[in-house]
């Protein structure tokens, strides 16, 4: 059976012999695929961790730290020491001496060096590429020389994942069309890490046919996120429309967001919940009639228009990140124009007058529900290890 060396720059954290666990969620995709797998990782060793935002726990597989980094800045902080430098190397050249194949989830500095060496060591490569390289210099958490930094390596990183797609033995694996398109890889595939199973998909026979639009916003409370833009929009419509929003997720707006809605007399209408767990999303996928997810910023698929669809929520979408890969306008999702106020109105306006769309879309999702299943996701990994050929 093939071994598959599988690197995520996500951090972990060490709860005890033989089990590491993460708030990220990309390991727990690979948990129940059928090969021999061994997990490369940046690891801390304290157990520090709220047990309520663990997403992935790795117990029955072998795992190699590369040490503890949770930021590309912090990374080469430790990378820049002359002990860790070799304790990384050494310890990617003793994984790659087992592997048959190397799974490596990218943007990362680290993971472009991983696929380097794995090609050089005749292995076949298989390359996520979860978001654009290009925009990560635009976060908010960089600026002065970092700014500066974060945007040479940004653009140093995507010319050489450009370089690592043009040899023979690496497959591509892209979230979202757009950099799908980006790419020249002889072997792709659109690919979306979710984790939600044909069995866990529940679409509800009932049609929109009552008066109103519940909404629902999940993600970052940033400004590239649309949040503004998508309050400003209720703010007008709910003084002439029967409108209800919640709002699930946290960040810098989260504060700014409570103020404007207190001072807008918004409070009967927004029931803000901030943080809300994975397992806990289902209730408010069930229960609202509208995803609303205005982003503004390139980014992968997002993995929550997927869950979103996984219970026959409708969606209304910018067209960012390669969203358009898998959605189809006034079919599946309904799309508005990014930082536009105006169209955003006009499609809220469009999904209140014509409850027939909504059903639609509903009915559509369920038919084509097995094209955004982990099942159908899985076997596309799973079909080029075990057909591994160098």
């Amino acid at each position: 059976m093939k071994r598959v060396i599988i690197f995520l720059d996500e951090l972990y954290h060490k709860r005890k012999e033989g089990e590491v666990v993460s708030k990220y969620s990309s390991g727990s995709f690979f948990i129940d695929l059928k090969f021999k797998k061994s997990f490369l990782l940046p690891v801390a060793d304290s157990s520090e961790i709220d047990e309520g935002s663990v997403t992935t726990r790795i117990v029955d597989s072998k795992v190699y730290s590369l040490g503890e980094w949770s930021s590309v800045i912090s990374f080469f902080k430790s990378y820049m020491k002359k002990e860790n430098r070799q304790k990384i190397n050494f310890t990617i050249n003793e994984a790659l001496k087992e592997a048959d194949v190397v799974w490596v989830r990218t943007p990362s500095f680290l993971g472009n060096m991983i696929a380097r060496q794995a090609i050089k060591k005749n292995k076949k490569v298989l390359v996520h590429v979860a978001g654009d390289i290009r925009e990560a210099w635009k976060n908010e958490k960089y600026n002065g020389v970092k700014r500066i930094f974060a945007f040479l390596l940004s653009y140093y990183l995507h010319w050489e994942q450009k370089k690592i797609f043009q040899k023979e033995n690496v497959v591509g694996y892209f979230t979202g069309s757009a950099l799908f398109d980006m790419y020249q890889s002889k072997k792709k595939y659109f690919f979306v890490d979710t984790l939600i199973r044909l069995s866990d998909m529940v679409f509800s026979n009932k049609s929109n046919d009552r008066e109103g639009l519940r909404l629902l916003f999940v993600g970052r409370l940033t400004e590239d996120k649309g949040i503004w833009v998508l309050l400003k929009v209720f703010e007008k419509l709910v003084k002439t429309e029967k409108l209800s929003l919640t709002i699930i997720g946290f960040g810098p707006e989260e504060v700014g967001i409570q103020t404007f809605i207190k001072e807008k007399g918004l409070l009967p209408f927004i029931d803000f919940r901030g943080f809300v767990p994975n397992h806990k999303l289902s209730t408010f996928f069930k229960s609202h009639d509208l995803f609303v997810m205005p982003s503004t910023l390139s980014e992968g698929f997002p993995r929550v228009i997927i869950e979103a669809w996984s219970y026959g929520l409708p969606v209304l979408s910018t067209r960012v990140g390669g969203i358009d890969g898998l959605g189809r306008d006034g079919e599946n999702i309904i799309f508005c124009e990014k930082n536009s106020m105006d169209s955003l109105e006009y499609k809220i306006n469009m999904a209140l007058s014509q409850s027939d769309l909504l059903n639609k879309i509903k009915m559509n999702l369920e038919r084509d529900r097995s094209d955004i299943s982990y099942e159908y996701f899985k076997e596309l990994v799973e079909k080029e290890i075990f057909n591994h050929e160098v």
